[in-house]
């Protein structure tokens, strides 16, 4: 290896470090003021960019194959272009002097960044030592975000407010503010925190104590450091009051139940079965009622199973509703009353983010093929809105104060919306490809490889969710933590198995 190439690959490696630690970040003041988006203001990005162009296109072009995940994703990425360029031909209106073309531009550089932080961190983790690098770098900078998360929700507790240095502290990394009694980590707002905690470090920590696996040897009191990292982790998330942040990990508990319930009905029958007499009694005449009872006693079983995750639902709501003070009209419900689905939602809050869905979902109606193109939902919202949604003074603010383009606040409408059923299906197909990679992974012995599918898992059942809530596809969390699981993939079979790219 030449000295340039040595010096080279120096250099990547401080760069993918950078790039990992800052991945916490998103919306550093100085990117947002170059990008003219808070969206996509994010500092990893910049060594993503470099590692881009000065290793990941230079090693393709001498002929590295390309994973099926990969050819997976271009096929997403093809339908959005299509769609886009197909929107030329469709009436957009105008909307506020915006320029159509700077919003796809704009959309296509999301969906970029998106997309080749999913390949060059599939590409570069696969190598030797990488990927535990990765994992306690990860470690590392998670701990730092939310022991910063922690330090917030003490200053509010204690003073009410936060001291002039904490506020200076956060101006530095992130264009957005601390919000009173939510902790936002160094996020732009507390939903991104919880978006990047569901879709990242928790499943990481969540499937690392799960396998009880750690990438450090040292434990104190049986107690590993991911352990410590997990708990912090969920009272941060707790801390966040984000809501669909709580589902997301609602929704990998549940991910989690479901993998032991059957052990656990396996267990429980048979200790019980073997107290009782008439599974000792190898008499053909009791054989049917052997049948009889084993049916009841799983039912039995499965019942309580039932009413126990309802009790524990029931206890997480109640407890909800009486710590955020946006859900007190929770279980106030008049179907007497007109538009009684948006009044119940406009009353905790959540009438304005369903009326972008739906408009999304209206535009999607008219547009169902290739959809209207990527960032030109927006254009449609003025006709497209519900008329109650009117009613809501966070949506007249928006629609008549604001002089940006809005979107659907939800990435599953607005790939309907933007690339029609066709692109909608094409990237459900990617993410479908993902879930079976991490699937194949839970198989292998390596633990850190089960480790790795058991968080595939987590964040594509977190990713459903969180979908509801977060709709750019600059957010790099669940492309980053995919990309680590196609790179235990292709360790796991020597290298990956795709087609080769030619010169």
């Amino acid at each position: 290896m030449s000295i340039i190439q040595q010096i080279q690959i120096k250099c990547m490696k401080i760069s993918w470090v950078f790039l990992v630690i800052l991945l916490p970040v998103t919306s550093f003041p100085l990117i947002v003021r170059l990008v003219g988006s808070d969206v996509i203001g994010l500092p990893s990005g910049i060594f993503l960019l470099l590692m881009l162009v000065f290793w990941y296109l230079p090693s393709m072009w001498k002929g590295e194959r390309i994973a099926k995940q990969h050819l997976l994703l271009f096929g997403f990425i093809i339908f959005a272009l299509l769609s886009t360029a197909l929107s030329a031909f469709i009436t957009i209106p105008s909307y506020k002097g915006n320029k159509i073309v700077l919003e796809q531009v704009q959309s296509m550089l999301t969906l970029f960044i998106g997309a080749v932080m999913f390949m060059v961190t599939a590409k570069w983790t696969k190598d030797s030592g990488r990927l535990q690098q990765t994992y306690r770098l990860l470690n590392w900078s998670g701990l730092f975000v939310l022991l910063w998360s922690m330090a917030q929700a003490l200053a509010w507790r204690i003073y009410g407010g936060y001291p002039a240095m904490m506020e200076v502290f956060h101006r530095f990394f992130s264009t957005g503010v601390l919000y009173g009694n939510r902790v936002t980590g160094l996020a732009l707002e507390p939903s991104f925190f919880a978006h990047q905690l569901n879709c990242l470090y928790l499943p990481l920590w969540f499937s690392a104590t799960i396998q009880n696996y750690s990438v450090y040897r040292k434990r104190v009191f049986g107690f590993s450091l991911e352990n410590g990292l997990l708990i912090l982790g969920v009272i941060a998330l707790f801390l966040s009051l984000s809501r669909v942040g709580y589902l997301s990990f609602f929704m990998m508990l549940g991910v989690f139940f479901l993998q032991i319930n059957h052990r656990f009905l396996d267990w429980t029958f048979g200790y019980v079965s073997k107290r009782m007499k008439i599974f000792r009694d190898e008499k053909t005449g009791s054989l049917k009622k052997r049948k009889q009872i084993r049916f009841w006693l799983r039912t039995g079983l499965m019942v309580l199973l039932m009413i126990g995750y309802l009790v524990l639902l029931a206890s997480a709501i109640f407890t909800f509703v009486k710590i955020d003070p946006r859900m007190a009209t929770f279980f106030e419900i008049d179907l007497s009353q007109d538009q009684w689905l948006f009044r119940y939602l406009g009353n905790m809050d959540l009438g304005p983010r369903i009326s972008f869905w739906m408009a999304g979902w209206d535009v999607f109606a008219e547009h169902p093929l290739f959809g209207v193109g990527l960032g030109n939902s927006g254009f449609f919202f003025m006709d497209a809105l519900p008329h109650y949604s009117w009613t809501f003074p966070e949506v007249r603010s928006l629609m008549w104060q604001s002089s940006s383009v809005l979107n659907p606040k939800n990435l599953w409408s607005r790939l309907l919306a933007e690339t029609g059923v066709l692109g909608f299906s094409a990237f459900m197909i990617w993410l479908l490809g993902n879930w079976q990679t991490a699937r194949e992974l839970l198989q292998k012995k390596s633990p850190l490889l089960r480790q790795m599918g058991l968080m595939g898992i987590f964040v594509t059942a977190a990713l459903l969710v969180e979908g509801f809530s977060v709709d750019s596809f600059a957010l790099p969390y669940y492309w980053f933590s995919f990309g680590l699981v196609l790179s235990a993939y292709s360790q796991s079979h020597g290298v990956s198995k795709p087609l080769a790219l030619k010169n």
